[in-house]
């Protein structure tokens, strides 16, 4: 009652009950977890003390570790101070000797690293520094893991690029080992070059790009030479395939960029005067020298020079690689060559002194009588001068204490005596005959100079002379001048041209012989086969005139058969039997084939004898049919002209002259058709029907032509057979006519 009378206040009671009996629930719970807690309460303020002890002790780890990465990092930069080394990679850092316990302080220092944790700020510096401590130990791919993490951690982009920069110069030293270390020459050296300096070279992009371009090794700042690949490098420095979008440089659309790890001191154009200098005195043997400068104009720091690109040519390391050992005439054109670009060298005062497989590019050209197989360009010439640097480092190092890089480096396997630091003075251009005698013992040989065995060069004894009269310590045991040599060589080539050609001449004349004999064994074949095919062709013959000869006789015999036939059935014919003459014009006019057997019978040949059969038939047979009839008195007549008996003789003459005419006329083919016309019309007056008449007419105009046709050939034709229907029907209907009655029908 009091819902219904105040609904609105009802549902206000009834949510404010249901507020209530949920906080009674709570509250409930909460008393309970009140009651919980304290029986909690000493375990929560014991995990809270534990809590507050492992916070003080971490902060006394993290305090610990950071005086570790502080003593570390403080060892580091004492052990790369003393060694000349940053964080920051150089070439000549792979000249710095260690000794034992450095060695062994570096690998202690790389166990502690390991083992501090990664996130410890600071850890991506000491990576960087302790990649650089172990590339110049020689431990590149420790270096390089390292250079990874270096850049795995770093937080800014000039760390990153320092970090990529690295990792070029450990990759390009990386592959410069592997190519120079004996123990790692063969095949598929090069391949395995060209993938790490692929690798290299995409560090070294990303390090330009990241530093905004302060890394470059040329420079880029106007958008020249941007870079496609890296074609290789060494000591000196290193070489890029760069595009050539610069407009002063015309006619190369790809150049090659060289980029010298050591700044020479001096003004530039008198350190690149010898490599210019070649442009014009050994064009034909050097790569044009297009343009030289500095990465950095600025701090004249960084000098690179651009020459032009042999498109298809590689280095001799490559090409003994991909083709192998020259051969002798090969090998002593490319020797002419490479000793003709010293020579013009060597008078204007220019030495190369660094000649070996690798600064010689190869390139195959058109092979014929006047140009050598192989064309030749020297690279890197005079360049050796003003890079020394490295090079004397190398030689004032004891090799027991250097790396694999700089024990490849300083190996010099090409280098005379006097460019070792081994006496016997300064070089001069015996020194570079020094050089070439190796650079072709190599190349002709696929083996290291550093064992210069007799053996292993091309039989040739004059060759060996000179070549081992050119490596002598000695430098005045050597050829006086590399004139000397060339001519010496030009003697050795035109020898072996002339014993060349006479092999030739005798492998000629030997193949002439034996192209001769098979020509003769191959035409004597064809004789044979001729005959064969002859003999074949003449027996198939014989076979096929036999059979044709064998076919005629048994058709002759056949025939003789069939007109011994027909003889004895034209024996059974009589001129005195109407049906023999309705029998013959049948043959005529349907059967021509069966008159063959009937000429001896008939005494002629020809078609006259057999047209007057045809023709007395047509002449006389329809007169003969009514006159008889009217003799019988079968056919009414209105007026009868002559008694009954004057027809029946009438008739009587009539038959007598058609069967007398048959065989004793001569009727005359020409004028068959005439007579045939007027027979025709005889019977279609006679008979007064149209259609007879127009059947008559058509056959006799034509009849004749198709019976002589058909008689000819043996052959009936269509139009004979029509008429002789025609005719048949005809003679049936004046039978009928006269002799059956059949007037009766049209009374």
């Amino acid at each position: 009652m009091q819902q219904d009378k105040y609904p609105v206040f009802s549902e206000q009671i009834e949510q404010q009950v249901r507020g209530l009996q949920q906080w009674q629930m709570q509250h409930e719970s909460l008393l309970r977890f009140a009651s919980q807690f304290e029986s909690w309460r000493p375990e929560i303020v014991a995990w809270a003390e534990d809590i507050y002890a492992t916070l003080g002790k971490l902060e006394e780890d993290v305090g610990e570790t950071r005086r570790l990465v502080e003593g570390f990092d403080r060892k580091l930069n004492k052990l790369l101070a003393q060694r000349g080394l940053s964080s920051q990679v150089s070439p000549r850092d792979g000249f710095i000797q260690y000794d034992d316990e450095s060695w062994q302080l570096i690998q202690g220092m790389v166990e502690q690293l390991k083992r501090l944790p990664s996130q410890q700020p600071g850890y991506g510096q000491l990576s960087m520094k302790l990649g650089s401590a172990l590339s110049s130990a020689g431990d590149l791919v420790e270096a390089e893991q390292w250079f990874l993490q270096a850049l795995d951690k770093a937080n800014d982009d000039e760390v990153k690029a320092l970090a990529y920069y690295n990792l070029f110069q450990v990759r390009w030293r990386k592959a410069f080992t592997e190519l120079n270390s004996p123990l790692e020459k063969g095949q598929g050296v090069i391949a395995k070059q060209t993938q790490i300096y692929a690798e290299a070279l995409a560090a070294l992009q990303k390090a330009i790009e990241l530093s905004n371009g302060r890394l470059a090794l040329h420079d880029i700042n106007k958008g020249y030479y941007p870079i496609i690949k890296m074609l290789g490098a060494g000591g000196m420095g290193c070489a890029l395939l760069c595009e050539n979008p610069n407009f002063m440089i015309k006619g190369h659309q790809q150049v090659v960029v060289k980029c010298l790890w050591e700044t020479p001191s001096g003004n530039l154009e008198q350190v690149f005067k010898e490599p210019l200098t070649m442009n014009d005195i050994a064009g034909d043997y050097v790569p044009k020298t297009l343009e030289f400068g500095y990465a950095d104009n600025v701090n004249k720091n960084g000098a690179y020079f651009v020459s032009e690109y042999i498109d298809g040519a590689i280095d001799g390391e490559a090409w003994l690689e991909k083709y192998g050992p020259l051969d002798l005439i090969t090998g002593l054109q490319v020797a002419l060559q490479i000793a003709e670009g010293l020579q013009k060298a060597h008078e204007k005062g220019i030495y190369h002194l660094d000649l070996k497989p690798a600064n010689l590019l190869l390139k195959k050209t058109a092979e014929d009588s006047n140009t050598a197989a192989v064309s030749v360009k020297i690279i890197d010439f005079g360049l050796a001068r003003v890079t020394t640097s490295l090079r004397e480092m190398a030689k004032k190092q004891s090799r027991s204490g250097l790396t694999v890089f700089g024990q490849a480096f300083g190996t010099m396997e090409y280098a005379p005596p006097e460019q070792r630091g081994l006496g016997y003075g300064r070089p001069t251009a015996k020194s570079d005959i020094f050089t070439f005698s190796a650079t072709m013992y190599r190349l002709w040989t696929a083996n290291s100079p550093h064992h210069f065995r007799e053996r292993d060069l091309p039989a040739v004894s004059a060759l060996r002379d000179l070549l081992f009269e050119c490596v002598k310590d000695n430098p005045t045991q050597r050829p006086e001048s590399v004139q000397l040599l060339i001519e010496r060589l030009r003697v050795i080539l035109e020898a072996q041209l002339r014993k060349q050609q006479t092999a030739e001449r005798q492998v000629k004349a030997e193949r002439l012989i034996q192209e001769q004999a098979i020509e003769a064994k191959r035409q004597a074949e064809e004789e044979r086969l001729r005959k064969q095919q002859e003999a074949e062709r003449q027996a198939e013959a014989e076979r096929l005139r036999k059979e044709q000869e064998a076919k005629r006789q048994a058709e002759k015999v056949e025939r003789l058969r069939k007109e011994q036939a027909i003889k004895k059935r034209v024996e059974r014919l009589s001129p005195l039997n109407p049906l023999d003459h309705l029998r013959l014009l049948w043959w005529i006019l349907v059967m021509p084939e069966y008159l063959k057997g009937y000429r001896d019978f008939f005494g002629r040949t020809d078609e006259k004898r057999v047209s007057k059969w045809l023709a007395s038939t047509l002449v006389w047979l329809p007169l003969w049919m009514p006159t008889l009839a009217l003799g019988l008195e079968w056919l009414p007549t209105a007026r009868v002209l002559w008694a009954p008996n004057v027809y029946l003789w009438i008739s009587v003459a009539l038959g007598g002259v058609w069967l007398l005419s048959g065989w004793f006329g001569d009727v005359d083919e020409d004028w068959v058709g005439s007579v045939a016309i007027c027979v025709a019309f005889v019977v279609a007056v006679g008979v007064a029907f149209l259609v007879a008449f127009f059947g008559v007419l058509i056959g006799a105009a034509i009849i004749s032509e198709a019976v002589k046709e058909s008689l000819r050939t043996g052959t009936p034709s269509w139009i004979a057979r029509f008429a002789f229907l025609l005719l048949v029907g005809a003679h049936l209907f004046l039978i009928s006519y006269c002799f059956l009655g059949g007037w009766r029908l049209f009374v």
